[in-house]
């Protein structure tokens, strides 16, 4: 069967088992279109979209059959360049833009002709001011043309197309946030533009209505079917032509913006060429001091990048925590070309130890001592660090193939070492040599992971298989699958008894070990899962995804475990993502993508403290001074990421700033002092209040209170004899025990990070203090598991 034909029945096959077009994201579709021909995609696209298309054409040539023309020439030029547009491309402000430019051609077109064409054919003027309402229309289409990409798509969507933020976050497969951030901007952006030129917003938009296109959907969806293929037939010639024509246009603006981008080069060069030569200057003359530089802060995937120092990183391709959480470990580079290993130190955004490989670095791991670091790739070894100083213990040579994963045993006495030579090994990590070959997998093994218990080793592969081995005999005991997909991830519950493994088609899936069934099948990615981890205390899987293809693919999904649900997507560009790692304390995690970053993202909101790529300078920040405590506590409160993580950064350079700061401010949950205690008390009598805006008060400012006041509300919820109270008290603890934390429980879980990194006896003396609190409160769990974690260490 030829491969259109396969990729036609695969697009049924999908069709049948339920997929909706209604429901898919715009890039879904697109990419139905693009890569199996789906027409039925792409009739979802035109009749999603055409309205617009054909509203901006109307609107612009005031004819509608012109219109029309234009309508249809648009779909065929999103035809022929659906393979190009990216993910996080706008479709519909990528056609908005297309229709700009195409109508306007063919309206300086007619405006050239010598001779008076035919009447055109008008549509009903929807007001007697038909004139105004046209030159209003104008001004407000040319304003929204004039936004860029990012900004015009979401206004396009929510006010021309008339979705909800929610429908059009989807559509453009945005996180809200993300979307409700750029809607507000381009919105503000349009109402200066045009309060410049004399028009309102709103009044702009009420002469704005998107038409109806007058031809069928299904008959341009199969007119672009075959103009993408280059047949042209049963197509009206103007149209076509209209195409070609904005096609041409697209390829000479294409070549233009290169010649200028040369030329900028060129110029640049000259201009260092002529500095050269100029005089050398007098080293006896005097000198103008130098104003020093300001450096960089490091960024969330937000903002501008934290970096190497202009050390490459390359791809990244594998990421890793010491125990203590203070060093992140990541190896990247490409095949044949170069590789790195490098140390970062999280609170100074520097790396500590930088070892450069002549090949590219696929895996890393550290061992649970955090003594040693293995590192496997291209060159088909594993070379096993010592992370203190970067001295070379050992090389691990027996593998065939490219090392796809490593994996320290929970006891650091093994390592476990998977390659694309199709077979796992067990080494012997204090002598450097080989255990046991673990054979099996009919194709690359894609991933490896240890049981928590260290007696099994569980692999997964490209054949579709999950096998599980006896770490002692090599034996295998168990063989899971599920189907022929590859599989390129794997991770082991915290209890032994679930796998979770990751697919090509673009699923996870969590087996019960025992029974040898799939119990969980968790969906939402756009590409084959790549990685996975769970959380130390088990709660979460964290999983990435990615494309060797197509770089626009994949994401980073956060699950609740086991109930499969998902908890948040990463507020940030996390395509093509190929390794993902929480840290030991589970408040923060990390992930490496093909596109040359490593992100350092904060677990409870999923949002970014900072980005390392491979341009500029390494990013500092001064030590926090006792004037700027009070700034830096209020900081730590914010649910900004990259805020919250300076302010951390610079506490932990100060621990004689912190440590008094936290002494003064921190308080056991459920504790409070006697003034505050006759607050709280005076608020929870005024949540009964008889006047609603003083209930509404109240219950604003315990919910402020956070912690301090869980306490009372919890003898408020049992004991007062108000049912407005015990209403009020028992919201206010759902949203104290939520998921989402409020930003005082943002600000104690952040001041217990700090503290369990300084892991001194005054850190350890507080921490006890904070865990003798309440036991439901979020800052009580937080502090023990601190204290348990110090007391483990070596």
């Amino acid at each position: 069967m030829g491969r259109t034909a396969m990729n036609a029945v695969l697009g049924q096959v999908r069709r049948s088992a339920g997929a909706s077009d209604d429901d898919a994201a715009d890039h879904a579709l697109l990419a139905r279109f693009a890569d199996d021909h789906d027409q039925q995609a792409f009739e979802a696209l035109v009749r999603r979209h055409g309205p617009l298309v054909f509203g901006l054409a109307r609107r612009a040539l005031h004819d509608a059959h012109l219109a029309e023309d234009v309508c249809q020439a648009v779909f065929l030029i999103l035809a022929r360049k659906a393979a190009t547009i990216g993910r996080r491309e706008s479709v519909a402000s990528w056609l908005y833009g297309v229709t700009w430019r195409v109508a306007g051609r063919q309206r300086r077109k007619l405006a050239r002709r010598p001779v008076t064409p035919t009447p055109p054919t008008p549509l009903p003027d929807p007001t007697p001011h038909a004139a105004a309402v046209r030159e209003l229309a104008a001004v407000l289409d040319e304003e929204i043309h004039r936004l860029s990409d990012r900004f015009r798509g979401p206004v396009v969507l929510c006010y021309l197309e008339e979705l909800t933020q929610d429908e059009a976050a989807a559509r453009l497969g945005w996180s809200k946030g993300t979307f409700r951030r750029r809607l507000d901007r381009g919105r503000e952006l349009l109402r200066s533009r045009l309060a410049s030129r004399g028009v309102t917003l709103a009044l702009g938009l009420c002469v704005v209505a998107a038409g109806r296109s007058m031809a069928d959907p299904a008959a341009i969806a199969a007119a672009a079917a075959r103009f993408a293929h280059g047949h042209e037939f049963d197509i009206a010639a103007p149209v076509v032509q209209l195409a070609k024509e904005g096609l041409r246009a697209m390829f000479v603006q294409k070549i233009r913006t290169a010649l200028l981008v040369l030329a900028v080069c060129l110029v640049s060069g000259g201009v260092v060429r002529l500095s050269a030569r100029q005089p050398v200057v007098d080293p006896t003359a005097d000198a103008v001091p130098e104003k020093p530089r300001e450096t960089p802060l490091p960024a969330s995937p937000n903002d501008p990048p934290a970096t190497s120092g202009g050390k490459p990183i390359g791809s990244g391709w594998a990421v890793a925590f010491t125990p203590d959480g203070t060093t992140l470990v990541t190896g990247g580079g490409d095949e044949k070309k170069f590789g790195t290993i490098a140390l970062w130190d999280i609170v100074t955004g520097k790396p500590r130890v930088w070892l450069p490989q002549e090949d590219g670095i696929r895996a890393v791991d550290v061992s649970p001592d955090g003594k040693v670091v293995a590192a496997g790739g291209w060159d088909r070894t594993v070379k096993l660090y010592e992370a203190a100083t970067g001295k070379l213990k050992s090389v691990l040579r027996e593998h065939t193939g490219p090392i796809n994963a490593v994996a320290f045993s929970p006891n650091g006495k093994l390592v476990a070492t998977a390659s694309l030579d199709r077979t796992t090994c067990l080494w012997d990590v204090d002598q450097g040599t080989r255990i046991h070959t673990l054979r099996g997998h009919a194709d690359w093994v894609t991933a490896v992971a240890f049981a928590p218990d260290g007696k099994r080793v569980v692999t997964a592969g490209k054949d579709g298989t999950t096998r599980v081995y006896d770490t002692t005999t090599g034996a295998e005991q168990v063989v899971l699958k599920d189907g022929t997909t590859p599989l390129e991830s794997v991770a082991v519950s915290r209890d032994g008894k679930l796998i979770a493994t990751g697919s090509w088609d673009c699923s996870v899936r969590v087996w019960e070990v025992n029974s040898g069934r799939v119990v969980t099948t968790m969906k939402g990615h756009t590409a084959g899962v790549t990685s996975l981890a769970f959380s130390p205390d088990g709660k979460l899987l964290l999983s990435g995804a990615g494309n060797f293809n197509r770089k626009e693919l994949g994401e980073v999904i956060l699950w609740d475990f086991p109930a499969g649900t998902l908890r948040l997507r990463p507020d940030g560009p996390t395509n093509n993502t190929w390794a993902v790692r929480f840290a030991q304390d589970g408040r923060s995690f990390a992930t490496g993508s093909r596109e040359g970053t490593v992100s350092y993202w904060e677990t409870a909101t999923g949002l970014g403290r900072f980005v390392l790529r491979d341009d500029g300078g390494a990013p500092v920040l001064p030590p926090a001074k006792p004037a700027d405590a009070t700034a830096l506590w209020a900081d730590l409160e914010s649910k900004d990421a990259r805020t919250a993580a300076q302010a951390m950064r610079r506490l932990q350079t100060a621990p004689d700033v912190a440590l008094p700061l936290f002494a003064d401010r921190l308080r056991p949950a459920g504790q409070a002092n006697a003034e505050d205690d006759k607050h709280i008390a005076r608020l929870i009598v005024e949540m009964d209040a008889d006047e609603f805006a003083t209930r509404q008060r109240a219950t604003a400012e315990l919910e402020k209170m956070g912690q301090a006041a869980e306490a009372a509300l919890r003898k408020a919820k049992t004991e007062s004899p108000s049912i407005e109270v015990r209403s009020r008290a028992e919201a206010l603890l759902k949203k104290l025990s939520a998921p989402t934390l409020s930003p005082d429980q943002l600000r104690a879980t952040r001041c217990v990070e700090i503290l369990e990194r300084f892991g001194t006896p005054t850190a350890k003396d507080l921490l006890k203090k904070l865990a003798g609190g309440s036991p439901e409160a979020v800052i009580t769990r937080e502090a023990a598991a601190s204290i348990q974690r110090l007391a483990a260490r070596p």
